[in-house]
């Protein structure tokens, strides 16, 4: 089927985006937004090295009120779609973090934060933390050739470990996973580009208020 759309992309010069990104998203894209909760960014001016640490605690995942209760429905459809693979969907759920939107976010964080930034998930003596706390994730869909926004809500902590300072808290919300390519892109990779969106805008922001 694959070869089949590419060869119909070839033939009749159809652009890629007909078959991704440009897929109408049935609901509205919310707007992102990053504002200072609390802290004075200038406190930290002259912080370089962070540890940095990620924080999935009374995480909420769509409609659901809790991470839990998304996995439960989660597990009993994965049941019945395939009898005992509820727990390698799980297993799956859990390690996308690690695997996938933990990484990702290192990634284009380095990239856009520059030589006056420097973070590591390896704690190595570091004076400052960063820290993300996922609080929220729309998982969002697109199949079918209709699609809603996948995003992300994140509390980033910025602090210094001897306590002299009061943390920096950053509040940055509807951080919106955009397609790679296919209209059919599985959810963790559209949460993937969440956490590389965020990444990228966390990065400017501390440069602009903190450098």
């Amino acid at each position: 089927m694959k070869r089949l759309i590419i060869l119909l992309i070839l033939l009749t010069g159809v652009k890629l985006s007909a078959f991704g990104q440009s897929v109408k998203s049935v609901t509205d894209i919310p707007k992102l937004k990053i504002e200072i909760l609390s802290g004075n960014p200038k406190y930290f001016k002259n912080a370089k090295n962070y540890f940095l640490q990620f924080d999935y605690s009374d995480l909420k995942i769509g409609g659901y009120n809790d991470e839990q209760s998304y996995i439960d429905y989660m597990k009993e459809d994965a049941e019945l779609r395939k009898k005992g693979s509820s727990d390698a969907w799980l297993k799956k759920w859990k390690s996308d973090r690690k695997d996938f939107f933990q990484p990702k976010f290192l990634e284009v964080f380095k990239n856009y934060a520059g030589s006056k930034i420097i973070a590591d998930t390896v704690f190595n003596n570091q004076q400052y933390t960063l820290k993300l706390h996922t609080q929220f994730i729309e998982i969002g869909f697109n199949r079918n050739f209709k699609k809603s926004p996948t995003y992300i809500n994140i509390i980033a902590s910025i602090s210094d470990l001897k306590g002299s300072e009061q943390p920096l808290i950053i509040s940055i919300e509807n951080v919106v996973g955009n397609e790679v390519f296919s209209s059919y892109s599985p959810d963790f990779r559209r949460i993937e580009e969440a956490y590389a969106k965020c990444g990228k805008e966390l990065a400017r922001y501390m440069n602009k208020v903190i450098y």
